[in-house]
């Protein structure tokens, strides 16, 4: 599993990499542009795909939420945010729990009104402090059977 994850974000990295790269050779620094589908003409089909993009926040964030929830269940430390004193875990706890977050995500948006400066907030904050909860070591790592 640990070198399926490996593998997996090195090609992710590779392919952002290379296309970032490739964006930049062609147009240079003097037409830099923050949506990669604004290259395209207006009216094109990859300039129009931005429009469908635009949903994945949509069906993405609550998922996400939903994950790191269940991810939260695991550990100890957020046991008074998730468990009853018989540490079953509470329903409605669970459900403020992302309440909260989602709250948090949407205060984020107020901050700008450009995309790239939420994803740098969201990936410069969370990422870390996920980071030091949760390592992703512990999480790949498989014990030996």
């Amino acid at each position: 599993m640990r070198k399926l994850v490996s593998l997996t974000f090195t090609a992710a990295s590779l392919f952002f990499i290379v296309f970032a790269f490739g964006f930049h050779s062609v147009y240079g620094i003097s037409k830099l542009k923050k949506i990669a589908f604004d290259y395209y003409p207006d009216g094109h089909l990859l300039h129009n795909i931005k429009f469908l993009v635009a949903f994945n926040p949509l069906f993405s964030v609550p998922f996400n939420i939903i994950i790191i929830t269940e991810i939260f269940e695991k550990i100890k430390m957020f046991n008074p945010f998730l468990r009853n004193s018989d540490n079953s875990l509470n329903r409605r706890k669970v459900l403020q729990t992302r309440l909260v977050l989602l709250t948090c995500v949407f205060i984020l948006t107020l901050l700008s009104t450009d995309i790239a400066v939420i994803f740098e907030l969201v990936g410069g904050l969370f990422g870390p402090i996920l980071g030091f909860i949760l390592p992703v070591r512990l999480l790949t790592h498989v014990p030996d059977s």
